[in-house]
């Protein structure tokens, strides 16, 4: 059985409204990255020539 990334289905559901909201607002770039953990799917926003700002959801 494969166990969720999630810590509950409410905070799932959060992360999936707000991921669905987000590609209207702002030209992005969908693109995979290598990290130490694998193959990781994000979106990429603005000037890649300023230094990085990774987001993450509580």
């Amino acid at each position: 059985m494969k166990k969720s990334v999630f810590k509950s289905p409410e905070k799932r559901d959060r992360m999936r409204a707000y991921y669905d909201g987000v590609p209207g607002k702002f030209p992005f770039e969908q693109k995979y990255v290598a990290t130490s953990f694998g193959r990781t799917f994000m979106l990429a926003f603005g000037d890649e020539a300023k230094p990085p700002f990774i987001a993450r959801l509580q």
